[in-house]
């Protein structure tokens, strides 16, 4: 009885630190995300103002 305790234990201290992990990183997966689309963004307009002649046409 003492090994399945003991299994139960350890079992639940894996699932506790990746659920853990998981919620310590969230907040910097969602901050890359924010940062990269303002990157794509940024640089999706730099290209289009170099593509584009003066004056528009």
């Amino acid at each position: 009885m003492a090994g399945t305790a003991a299994a139960a234990n350890n079992f639940l201290r894996q699932i506790g630190a990746s659920v853990d992990a998981a919620l310590a990183r969230a907040p910097f997966t969602m901050r890359l995300a924010s940062d990269v689309a303002a990157y794509i963004s940024r640089m999706d307009n730099l290209l289009l103002a170099t593509l584009t002649p003066p004056g528009g046409g």
